[in-house]
Order: structure tokens, then C-alpha cells, then sequence
């Protein structure tokens, strides 16, 4: 499984040489980030993020995706590769990855209730 299956949001090709080292640096900037201005973030990103991958971007909006079957695992695409944009979505798409852990071990909702509940989605940020 892979966090953008089912969605409209893709993986890049291999990254140059170059590239990577533009997400090396922007993933520095925004741990540094995380770290000074979300410290309580800071323990759960380190002790679960295992995967980050580069999805497209259409340089106007940031994106990310998550999945369940693949905790640990972000898809981002920001609209500008920097340290602020990537703790933004790092911090959002990994709320989603604790949520979802928490799904998989306690029924959060009174299974009886069949009534439809309204749930936005959250693929543009």
C-alpha cells in the first residue's frame, strides 16, 4: 500500500541528485521548525515517521496523502519546497497517521448507529 493510491496525486520520478538534496535540506529546515515552534509534535514525527515521499506538485497548492495500511508513511507535495512548508504538512498528514493507528485499536463510534455522518475531505491544504 502507498499513501496516494486511490487519489489524484502522484509520486515524482527518481529524484536527481539535486533534487534530493533540495528535500534533504527543506526536511532539515523543518524538523529545526517543528522543533522550536510545535515541540510537542516534535517526540511523535520522530518516533514514527519512517517514510517521506515526493509526490507531484502543481507549484500553486501544497498537497498531501496518508493511509492507514502504510503507517508511517507521508506523500507530500509542497507548492514551495521549504522548511515551512514541509513542517506544515508534515505535522497535518501525520495527525492523520496517529488517527488512523488510534482506528485500528479502539471503535471510537457506537457501531449500532447506522445514521450518515458528514466527513470532509482533506486533500488540498
Amino acid at each position: 500500500a502507498v499513501p496516494y493510491q486511490g487519489s489524484e496525486i502522484y509520486p515524482v520520478d527518481q529524484l536527481s541528485a539535486a533534487e534530493a538534496e533540495s528535500w534533504q535540506r527543506a526536511f532539515t529546515a523543518a524538523i529545526d521548525i517543528i522543533d522550536t515552534c510545535l515541540p510537542r509534535y516534535a517526540p511523535g514525527l520522530r518516533a514514527g515517521l519512517r517514510t517521506v515521499l515526493p509526490l507531484q506538485s502543481d507549484g500553486k497548492l501544497s498537497r498531501s496523502a496518508s493511509t492507514r495500511l502504510a503507517f508511517g508513511a507521508v506523500g507530500l507535495a509542497p507548492a514551495r519546497l521549504d522548511g515551512a512548508s514541509l513542517a506544515e504538512l508534515l505535522v497535518h498528514e501525520f495527525q492523520h497517521v496517529k488517527m488512523g493507528a488510534i482506528l485500528d485499536m479502539f471503535e471510537l463510534h457506537d457501531l449500532s448507529d447506522t445514521e450518515p455522518r458528514y466527513h470532509p475531505l482533506c486533500f488540498v491544504h
